[in-house]
């Protein structure tokens, strides 16, 4: 379901339930395939807005929506991730939870593709603003080691590795998208240039 550059980037959690899903899906147990996606999509949410945020919300206030807005407000924040975890949460995600409701094996298939996107995207983001955090780090190092006067070479120096890293890292193609929903999620998002402020409600 996932590329393996992808799978290999997540927690032990979100790939058993992965595996689950798929053993659900073999028996046409949708309702069950989706509320295994869900799990392993929200264990990467979670990861994904520590590395924007910093912290999670405490366990009673973790729901997509409280992710949803204060990520928003983060000018870290990629805005496919904002787009594709809206559209998950209000067509998919909150349907899929509700104890009336009964997700077919095509329904739950639909759902796997689009946490799959979203997934796809997030686990690249986290690599890039990990990648990003340490050459900042480096930089910071060297800026107290090194002599005022040779700064720039040093920099240059960072930055010349910190791309490179990017070109090898995991890119996700423009094909990434098995529902064609890209074009139509929000784009646009408010961000707080001044922090990540957070919603506890």
């Amino acid at each position: 379901m996932l590329p393996d550059g992808i799978r290999s980037q997540l927690s032990k959690d979100a790939v058993d339930d992965f595996r689950q899903a798929g053993r659900c899906l073999a028996f046409n147990l949708g309702t069950a395939a989706a509320f295994h996606i869900a799990r392993a999509t929200e264990d990467v949410i979670r990861k994904y807005y520590t590395v924007v945020v910093g912290t999670v919300p405490p366990v009673k206030m973790r729901s997509w929506g409280v992710y949803h807005k204060n990520l928003s407000k983060c000018a870290k924040s990629n805005s496919k991730v904002l787009g594709w975890l809206d559209h998950i949460k209000d067509e998919y995600r909150n349907p899929v939870l509700h104890p009336d409701e009964t997700v077919t094996p095509d329904g739950a298939l639909v759902f796997i593709n689009a946490c799959s996107s979203l997934i796809i995207t997030m686990v690249t983001e986290i690599a890039r603003l990990q990648a990003i955090a340490t050459a900042e780090a480096e930089e910071a190092q060297l800026k107290l080691a090194i002599p005022e006067e040779n700064h720039d070479q040093a920099i240059a120096a960072i930055t010349e590795g910190y791309n490179r890293g990017l070109l090898g890292g995991i890119r996700p193609s423009d094909e990434e998208n098995p529902l064609g929903l890209e074009a139509g999620t929000p784009e646009k998002q408010k961000k707080s240039r001044a922090g990540c402020p957070i919603s506890r409600f």
